[in-house]
């Protein structure tokens, strides 16, 4: 899967004047090629580029398998992916610059600089600090599908935030939330007097010499060399669409390859500074990775994660301190990771999303060798978890909820005319239903869906429509006078989420 010719041009780009003993693997490495083929082969994953740094030097710089399996074209240095959030550390590592210079304060009100930003509650709006968007504890659950909708811009997007009930106080609990980030490319944007795109453009991929690195899809898709998506299916994996994700850029829009993200992994392994060049103060660089919220979650043996600094997770693997973020965005899966202490550090890029372990297993595995320790069975445990899952599927089969009965086999309580109607939520827009050919159908914003009789009043999807899921519940409201006035659904709710916000109401309109 791995051309000798790839391998040579990644080192050569790299290092100015590689000899031939610069070529040379480090000692540890061995095996790691096959490890990597074997994974990749049994998850699937057409295509991987992978980065390592170790006391300041780049020891390995490789390319695997295919950008367009289709076509069989390779994956080179210069094949650009998605990176999904690790774009999050781009956010947060910018605002941390313009707190060097003095035009950010990480404790001062948020409304101070974002007059128009507001939050549902009055004391949370009153108190919120750039600190709380880049640390996750603004109070509000993940709300994502607010943005998957792609109906509104991140104008209207920063608008309707208002409207989101939270479901913790602010401060209190870590809920990744993507929304924030936006807010707070927002506010770089703002302070210097651009864009969250130009500001990030001119002050970190420029002076980094990230030159390939791409900040929205548009941008992306025109360029000359870029992984095409594709996600897990029942029959092998598929190609899927791009996913646009500019409204909320700042979050999650970053595409780059690996010849530009390694010189990114090694400004931040220098503190601040890539080739002599300071960009970031070493105090700005150690507040980015200095935990300000604790995480309570199961995680596996030899590894836990500790908290979350501003952008970037901290944990440890094996005794070892160790500053990450992972990326995933349809199709695409990203992993940086360095430990500060140990002057260790790499880049994992793919293109598969879904359930792709196999960054996270190349991480792992590629850190063992690199600290001298024996590499533990992180994929043989992989298979032993993933057996453990179906196992416990199989046996709840006969307890899960049942397949909805064919339509008009439990006919719902009212005509098919009294559900019709535009629904409204201040945040979420609008949700239109309306009867066809003796059925209900639904769009939302500008997506289209099915409904079929559940149980009286609730309905349900029967197909997935991304991002309104297979199952998602409708259930309609009446009023006093036993009129359908609103319908309640959990729109916003996600299978993996640890904290859902539930029902949106949405009223409907006169």
């Amino acid at each position: 899967m791995r051309s000798a010719a790839t391998l040579w041009l990644c080192l050569a780009l790299l290092w100015p004047a590689p000899g031939a003993a610069g070529a040379q693997a480090p000692a540890g490495l061995d095996g790691f090629d096959r490890f990597v083929e074997q994974v990749m082969a049994e998850w699937q994953v057409p295509g991987l580029a992978v980065a390592a740094i170790k006391d300041g030097e780049i020891v390995l710089c490789r390319a695997y398998g295919l950008r367009d399996p289709e076509r069989g074209l390779p994956v080179t240095p210069r094949t650009l992916f998605a990176i999904g959030s690790v774009t999050k550390t781009f956010t947060a590592t910018g605002l941390a610059i313009l707190a060097d210079e003095g035009r950010l304060d990480w404790d001062r009100p948020l409304r101070d600089y974002l007059p128009d930003f507001a939050l549902m509650d009055p004391e949370a709006n009153r108190r919120i600090t750039p600190l709380d968007l880049v640390t996750h504890r603004s109070g509000l659950p993940r709300h994502d599908v607010l943005w998957y909708a792609e109906a509104f811009d991140r104008a209207e997007l920063l608008r309707r935030i208002r409207y989101l009930r939270p479901t913790k106080a602010l401060g209190e609990t870590f809920q990744y939330q993507n929304l924030m980030f936006m807010v707070a490319g927002v506010l770089a944007g703002r302070l210097a007097g651009t864009t969250w795109e130009d500001f990030t453009r001119h002050r970190l991929l420029a002076p980094l010499g990230m030159t390939s690195t791409r900040l929205s899809l548009g941008a992306f898709l025109a360029a000359p060399e870029i992984a095409l998506p594709y996600f897990p299916g029942e029959d092998g994996r598929e190609a899927i669409a791009f996913r646009d994700t500019d409204e909320i850029a700042p979050a999650g829009a970053v595409y780059s390859n690996i010849e530009d993200m390694v010189r990114y992994l090694r400004f931040h392994l220098d503190g601040g500074r890539l080739d002599g060049r300071r960009l970031l103060s070493p105090a700005g660089a150690a507040e980015l990775r200095r935990v300000r919220v604790r995480l309570a979650r199961s995680a596996p043996r030899k590894t836990g994660t500790e908290g979350y600094g501003l952008g970037f997770y901290v944990a440890r693997y094996r005794g070892h301190r160790v500053v990450r973020h992972g990326g995933a965005i349809d199709g695409y899966l990203a992993r940086l990771s360095f430990m500060p202490e140990d002057g260790l550090g790499l880049v994992v890029l793919s293109n598969l999303s879904g359930g792709n372990p196999v960054p996270r297993l190349v991480a792992y595995n590629l850190y063992d060798r690199l600290l001298g320790l024996d590499p533990l069975p992180w994929a043989e445990r992989r298979r032993a978890a993933d057996r453990r899952r179906a196992a416990a599927k199989d046996a709840a089969g006969d307890a899960a909820e049942p397949d909805p009965p064919p339509l008009g086999a439990l006919p719902p309580p009212r005509s098919l005319a009294a559900y019709g109607g535009r629904y409204e939520h201040p945040a979420y827009g609008d949700l239109r239903i309306e009867a066809r050919d003796g059925a209900l159908a639904g769009r939302f914003n500008d997506i289209g869906f099915a409904l079929v009789p559940w149980d009286g009043d609730t309905w349900q999807v029967p197909e997935t429509v991304w991002p309104l899921r297979e199952g998602l519940k409708v259930t309609f409201l009446a009023n006093g006078r036993g009129e359908v006035d609103r319908l309640a659904t959990p729109i916003a709710d996600g299978p993996t989420y640890r904290f859902n916000p539930g029902d949106m109401i949405f009223r409907r309109a006169p």
